[in-house]
């Protein structure tokens, strides 16, 4: 199987890399949202793109569980970890 990944934008798909098949191939194409995108970005990227990347996405989570409240998801699996011993 090869991964290529790419943009897609205005009903276009632009591979990152050239693919060069001369028969018809079936295909799969996923859909990032914007967090996986952060985390998982495109191979030719650069490492401080990574990065920054990295950063939208943690600022992203924030937003996301601010005001929530309650104990966290550590504080619940020690919890539960505690029951069981």
């Amino acid at each position: 199987m090869l991964v290529v990944e790419g943009v897609y934008e205005n009903g276009q798909l632009r591979l990152d890399t050239p693919v060069d098949y001369r028969k018809p191939v079936r295909v799969r194409v996923e859909f990032l949202d914007e967090l996986s995108a952060a985390v998982h970005p495109p191979a030719n990227h650069d490492p401080d793109d990574r990065m920054r990347r990295l950063q939208a996405s943690w600022e992203a989570g924030r937003k996301i569980t601010a005001g929530m409240t309650g104990p966290t998801l550590s504080e619940e699996v020690l919890a539960e970890r505690e029951e069981e011993i």
